[in-house]
């Protein structure tokens, strides 16, 4: 399985300021009671950042009719967030949190400019489809207090957004829905083991573990296990209750080794996973999200669970893998 650090040779670099390397933690003693969900696990744990990364540059304000520069409240100040023009309906409308991929934590003009060839990081099938999309930047990134955490508070600012989104009237409470791709993968599988409050979730291209990534590309403590352990979306997917759908190309460069893992530790959890044949890590995005978004858009009863046609869905992705 190839490290993420290989996938995305396209990053920024953040403007960082290296700590003193503290003392190697010990991980938290276990209880005896029963965790519920992630925020329940990582209760009484505080994590600890040998590096302190933020970028410190404010988000481009979008052309107008595209996306909207907005900012919702969260427990370290405002933070930054792309949304898609609201419908002119007073009806209540569908909405997406779409967690870009990478460590940036950051929103910027990728999000509107023209995409070449079938990378489409943007997830703009959404917005096409009608779905109001939320592109919610977190701790560290942009002009946003705070520091990046890889994995960790960001998962509180998102939940912080998912609440901003249920305080607008044009919202439906019962389908906000969530993805995100590689890291913005990884977090929406942490997400849906902290949180209920999801209609649906997709991960395109996620880690099963921080370990994934490489130690020189984290921010925190990796020697301590339960730092790594609270951030590894494999180890608490019994805790996922809410239906879940891990897409992945089969072609280099890929993770596709990781829908194997994942499929192994769900067991008894509503996770499917899907090869996307042909296609690889970021030209999956593309025929992925434009799929999902035409399945939101149908999904107007509420009164039950969110399904997928699966038999459509398997035509569609194969599960046999066809390596090139």
């Amino acid at each position: 399985m190839p490290r993420f650090a290989a996938l995305l040779p396209w990053l920024v670099p953040i403007v960082a300021v290296t700590c003193s390397n503290p003392r190697h933690g010990q991980p938290e003693k276990r209880t005896a009671r029963t965790v519920t969900s992630l925020v329940d696990a990582r209760r009484g744990f505080t994590t600890t950042l040998i590096a302190r990364k933020r970028l410190g540059v404010a988000a481009p304000r979008p052309p107008a009719g595209i996306l909207d520069l907005v900012t919702y409240p969260t427990a370290l100040g405002p933070m930054a967030a792309y949304l898609s023009p609201r419908p002119a309906s007073k009806a209540r409308h569908p909405v997406i949190i779409w967690v870009y991929g990478t460590f940036r934590n950051s929103i910027g003009s990728f999000l509107w400019e023209t995409v070449k060839g079938h990378a489409d990081m943007t997830a703009r099938a959404f917005r096409e489809a009608g779905i109001v999309t939320m592109y919610p930047s977190t701790r560290g990134g942009n002009d946003n207090p705070g520091y990046v955490e890889c994995l960790y508070g960001e998962l509180d600012d998102i939940l912080a957004a998912r609440r901003w989104l249920l305080a607008q009237p044009w919202v439906d409470p019962a389908r906000i829905y969530l993805g995100g791709h590689s890291t913005g993968g990884t977090m929406a599988l942490l997400l849906g083991e902290a949180s209920t409050g999801f209609r649906a979730i997709v991960s395109i291209g996620p880690a099963a573990s921080t370990e994934e990534y490489g130690a020189k590309s984290l921010t925190y403590d990796t020697r301590n296990p339960r730092e790594n352990e609270l951030r590894n979306p494999s180890r608490w997917l019994h805790l996922l209750k809410t239906p879940t759908y891990v897409f992945e190309g089969t072609r280099q460069p890929t993770n596709i080794d990781v829908l194997a893992v994942l499929r192994k530790r769900a067991r008894d959890t509503p996770l499917l996973t899907f090869p996307v044949t042909g296609e690889d890590h970021f030209s999956c995005i593309a025929p992925v999200t434009q799929y999902m978004a035409r399945a939101f858009a149908r999904d107007t009863d509420t009164s039950r669970p969110f399904t997928l046609d699966l038999g459509e869905t398997r035509r569609r992705f194969p599960k046999k893998v066809i390596q090139p």
